[in-house]
């Protein structure tokens, strides 16, 4: 007798396979620029151009405003998991960037993991950071950019 056939379970949503997208582009020319080791200067070039890509559906920013990135701006990503950790960790990060990020020349784009979103939700919620907030509902974008792979 065969074994019964398993329910068939629903694909999860997957990141587009689509190799990241480039600019040409030399390193600005800044003085903060100039002030970098040459050691930390070359780690640093190969990651001229790199053009994060857009938010996908499932993106949303915290205080639902639009969850399009700044165009000519450096951004900083950093993943939270505010269910995990304290958010405290992000206005660290604007205080180390300094004038950097108090100029507008950096952004600080804070994405939060889909993990317990309703928790961290509410405890980004409280918190007035010096970051913009934003939310990955479906984990789509976070597998997309390398910041969070899904549990199967």
């Amino acid at each position: 007798m065969d074994a019964p056939e398993s329910p068939a379970t629903p694909a999860a949503p997957t990141a587009p396979a689509a190799p990241p997208a480039r600019v040409d582009c030399a390193a600005p020319e800044k003085a903060w620029v100039a002030k970098l080791a040459a050691d930390d200067r070359a780690a640093l070039e190969p990651n001229l151009g790199y053009l994060l890509p857009p938010p996908t559906d499932g993106v949303r920013a915290l205080d639902n405003s639009s969850a399009a990135l700044p165009t000519g701006k450096i951004i900083v990503l950093q993943s939270v998991d505010a269910a995990a950790t304290a958010p405290t960790v992000l206005d660290k990060l604007a205080t180390a960037l300094g004038e950097l990020h108090t100029s507008g020349d950096v952004v600080i784009v804070a994405l939060q993991v889909p993990n317990k979103l309703d928790a961290a939700e509410k405890k980004l919620a409280k918190f007035q950071s010096k970051a913009t907030i934003m939310l990955d509902t479906d984990g789509v974008w976070c597998d997309t950019i390398g910041l969070y792979k899904k549990p199967a």
